[in-house]
This record gives structure tokens, C-alpha cells and sequence, in this order.
């Protein structure tokens, strides 16, 4: 693994922003990041044997289909970047099923919690993670995988931040993807 650029150093929270196209993404954010982070993640890893119990304890679950969830998770994630904890959302809300989309649309989630606790976002692009460990198990190869860190960002109105990180990590990924 090759990581690119750092994460900030100082004690302040932040939201890590990635593109999601492999189950390896979650373990190499926690193997790059040196903080204490707990990632946003579907409610359903919360029923898995054995990895659900993990999860319980260190993932904020949502269920995306209801809406008392989705306020649940959210006020836990305020809370939690107020205590001085950094979070991780993959803001496309799934791997997409489709092989071939780079980048599916971004949900709001992440940057309206960036916008009220005045929170930077760190983007992060996977762009090796997909060919190198697809969801499609027959497809996949060995080799190094990159993981790029960007400078953090803030902003002041959710939907101008979230068209920002996106079109960095589309444009980054279109620019590093495996030839």
C-alpha cells in the first residue's frame, strides 16, 4: 500500500470523504488514519455473525429506509464530532453495483454535518481499490494499492461543498485510474 499526502495532525476532528468500490477501503482508512474514527455505515453490518457485534461497538448504523434512523445517526455523529472524534462516511451510500461508474452521486449527509459543526472534510480517493478487489470475486488482481489524502476543506453551504469534493474525487480518479 502507497499512501499519498497525510492526514492533519492537530487534535480537531474531522469528516473523511472517500469513494466506496471495495470492501477494502473501510481497512485501509483504519490503517492510514492515526485517529480514533468511527465510520458511518448501513445498518444491516450490524446483523452479520461476529462482524456485527464489532460493528455495533465502533460504527454509527443507519437504516437509510427510515427516517428516525437517519436522524438517530446523524445527532450521533454531531455528538460525536463534538467530543472530539472523527467520523468517515462514504457519501455514494453504497459500492455501486455497476463495474464500470467511477463515481456515483453523492448523498448530503456528510457535508451538511461538515456545514453545522464547522467541521473540515478530508477527501480521500481509492483509486486502485476497485480493479485490485472488485465486488465481482471472478474479476480482481494482485498489485500495490494507492491511497490519495487531500488537503482538508471547508465551506459554508452544504450543496457548494458537497459539488466540490466530488468533483475532486471524480477528477482525481479519472486522472489515477489503473491504465
Amino acid at each position: 500500500m502507497r499512501k499519498h499526502g497525510a492526514f492533519p495532525k492537530d487534535d480537531q476532528p474531522y469528516i473523511i470523504v472517500s469513494n466506496h468500490s471495495s470492501e477494502l477501503d473501510i481497512y485501509m482508512i483504519l490503517l492510514l488514519n492515526p485517529k480514533q474514527t468511527l465510520f458511518i455505515a448501513k445498518a444491516e453490518l450490524g446483523k452479520l455473525p461476529i462482524f456485527g457485534i464489532l460493528a455495533k461497538r465502533t460504527m454509527i448504523l443507519v437504516d437509510r429506509k427510515k427516517l428516525h434512523s437517519r436522524k438517530k445517526s446523524y445527532m450521533k455523529s454531531m455528538e460525536t464530532i463534538k467530543n472530539g472524534k472523527s467520523i468517515c462516511i462514504f457519501p455514494e451510500g453504497h459500492i455501486p453495483d455497476d463495474y464500470d461508474l467511477l463515481l456515483d452521486r453523492f448523498k448530503d449527509g456528510a457535508f451538511s454535518l461538515s456545514v453545522e459543526t464547522n467541521s473540515m472534510i478530508v477527501p480521500v480517493v481509492f483509486p486502485d481499490n476497485k480493479k485490485k478487489f472488485p465486488f465481482i470475486w471472478s474479476k480482481g488482481s494482485p498489485g500495490i494499492l494507492n491511497a490519495h489524502i487531500y488537503e482538508p476543506r471547508t465551506g459554508s453551504d452544504r450543496t457548494e461543498l458537497k459539488n466540490d469534493i466530488f468533483c475532486l474525487i471524480k477528477g482525481e480518479l479519472e486522472r489515477l485510474q489503473p491504465k
